[in-house]
Formats: structure tokens, sequence, C-alpha cells
């Protein structure tokens, strides 16, 4: 069964929601490993353990979309159940990421309510060190999630069809993002001042999601 993987950052009156989807593909890296329990028995009559190739999870993002600003967030939890109610994600195994920062938890209430075809796992984001798990969820740092990001793009396991409608704008807040390191040496990622950065934490949110594990909250078919 494919597996998706959904992120949406949440906006309030002057930011924008957007909301990420992200198709698993398993890939060969070209290593193996031995099956555990398994064995196969030679013509020499040894027997030595069955070998298996090693996967690695690429992501390649199949939907990027930002709501106008002033989408009522009912507005927002209608259109997403849509989406997630067609093929291919009708089909698949779907995991939605939800902020759950600030106006975040009602909003989470409501998509809970919908019975969407999907495990919901909020995420609360912050500027601290650690992430752990918190509930049915994680909190995460802010800069955790886009760090996650970078890595995965300039690895080539995170990959951006140059055809999606905001794939430009996504490169963009990519590459307006800055580190700031405090006096306690401290880092912090934002986004430079008047950039919007709704996108790249959409993508974040998919992609820790299925990075660190889902977290079951509510399976509704």
């Amino acid at each position: 069964m494919t597996e998706f993987f959904c992120g949406l950052d949440l906006g309030q009156s002057f930011d924008f929601t957007a909301l990420a989807i992200a198709e698993v593909v398993n890939v060969p890296t070209g290593n193996y490993e031995p099956i555990p329990g398994s064995h196969v028995v030679r013509s020499d009559g040894r027997s030595e353990p069955e070998w298996r190739p090693i996967t690695e999870r690429r992501y390649d993002l199949r939907h990027l979309e930002r709501f106008a600003l002033g989408t009522p967030y009912p507005a927002i939890v209608q259109a997403v159940a849509r989406l997630l109610g067609r093929e291919p994600l009708a089909s698949g195994e779907t995991t939605l990421a939800i902020d759950y920062t600030g106006v975040g938890r009602p909003v989470y209430d409501m998509f809970a309510a919908a019975r969407l075809r999907a495990t919901l796992v909020p995420v609360s984001i912050h500027g601290g060190d650690d992430a752990h798990r918190e509930g049915g969820g994680w909190s995460t740092p802010k800069r955790d999630l886009i760090a996650t990001t970078q890595v995965l793009l300039q690895t080539g396991r995170l990959r951006i069809a140059p055809s999606l409608a905001e794939a430009a704008a996504l490169v963009a807040e990519l590459q307006a993002y800055q580190v700031k390191i405090s006096a306690s040496g401290h880092d912090s990622y934002n986004a430079r001042e008047g950039q919007h950065d709704d996108l790249v934490l959409a993508v974040a949110l998919a992609i820790w999601a299925s990075e660190h594990g889902r977290l079951p909250v509510m399976v509704a078919y």
C-alpha cells in the first residue's frame, strides 16, 4: 500500500495556511542485510542467511497548496477532506501532521471531528532544543523541522516536481531561511523579515511525521 504523508501549517490573519503532500518511495541503496531468522542451504550443505536489499525512504512531493488569506478554518477542513478522499490517497495509507501551535488546537479538533481517511498527528512547534512526544503527537523545535527538510533536499531524498504550482515559492522560502546564533550559542531557523515560511513548514511537518514515526491518534474510515 502506498504511503502518503501530509503536512498542514496553519496561518492566521496575515499568514497563509499551506498544505503539502508527499508520497513515500522506498529506494534500494545498493547494500544488503541478512533476513533475521532465515537461512538457505548451499549445495555443499552449509547454511547461510538469506539477504535482502536495504532501502531508504524518498519523498516525492505530489501536492503543494496555499490557501487564500482569510480562508475560514472550516473551509480548509472541508477542502483537505475532499482532497484526501480522492485517489490515490483514498486507497493509500495517509498521515496528516497538523500544526498544533497557537490556533492549531481548536482547528485540530475540527479535523478530528471530520473523521478524515487519515491518521492525525499534532505537532507543536517551539523554539527550544529538544523534540519529545507530547500526548498523541510531538513537541518539536522549529530548527529540527527545517534542518531535516534541508538535509533531505540536499541528499536527493526529497524531490520537488517543478510542475507544482507553488514549487518556485517553496524553493524561494528555503533559500530565504537564515540561521541565527545567540550569545549563548543557541541556533534558530527563521525566514528573513517580510518573508513567508508556510510552504516550508507544511513540507517539514509531513517529512517529520514520517522520519520520526507516526503516532496514531485517530483513524477514521
